[in-house]
């Protein structure tokens, strides 16, 4: 079974696909780290990043199941989201993503997971909330982390990031189709994993006409 989670910045998709995966006892992978690990070749060996032959021939030798600290530098964030603009590093990356459907069960996040990377997904989801909530938990994200930037500059940055994101030529973020929109503002981790968790057991029983093997671990009444 594979699990998109789609959604712009700051819509809390690592938080609860990291917590849906651990519910369900799936592997997670977290498709801005491959993004960010290419950042960080990119910053570290001090290629140009508009050179996208030099750019590309760093894609099969990254490691991007290790999250360093490094990956959540606002500069890495921001190099990471004009990487993933460029159509040849897109497609370099599609390939060594849609591999990870070989090894298994998997929920996985990102900006066109259910659209481009995985469109046959059993379940697709995509997390909204708003603007000003967004930048808050990024915010507070970065202050656990010692980065102090001012609240309106992570605001701007998230919504330049939008503006990008959605107007690409490649792979722009939409909602995938037959995915499942849920705004997220003013809703807990727990609220939103809940609602995705409901969801993927309705689903699964429509489909297979019989109760979601996953259920057990849903934490839903009746388990």
């Amino acid at each position: 079974m594979i699990i998109t989670i789609d959604g712009p910045a700051g819509a809390g998709k690592s938080t609860v696909g990291r917590e849906l995966s651990r519910r369900l006892g799936f592997r997670f992978f977290e498709s801005g780290s491959a993004y960010r690990a290419l950042a960080c070749e990119v910053k570290n060996r001090k290629i140009d990043p508009a050179n996208r032959e030099s750019v590309c021939r760093l894609i099969p030798f990254l490691d991007f199941f290790h999250p360093r600290p490094e990956f959540y530098l606002p500069e890495i964030g921001e190099l990471a989201s004009l990487l993933s603009a460029v159509p040849e590093v897109r497609k370099g990356l599609l390939q060594s993503q849609q591999k990870l459907a070989e090894g298994g069960d998997l929920v996985t996040e990102g900006r066109d997971m259910g659209s481009v990377v995985f469109p046959g997904a059993e379940h697709k989801f995509f997390l909204d909330a708003s603007l000003s909530e967004r930048a808050q938990r990024r915010h507070q994200e970065l202050a656990e982390k010692g980065k102090g930037l001012k609240p309106e500059e992570v605001e701007a940055e998230i919504s330049a990031r939008d503006t990008r994101d959605r107007s690409r030529k490649a792979s722009p973020l939409v909602v995938p189709a037959g995915a499942i929109v849920i705004d997220t503002t003013g809703l807990g981790i727990g609220e939103v994993v809940e609602t995705l968790l409901r969801h993927i057991t309705k689903g699964s029983e429509k489909r297979h006409g019989f109760p979601n093997r996953h259920s057990r671990e849903s934490g839903n009444p009746g388990k």
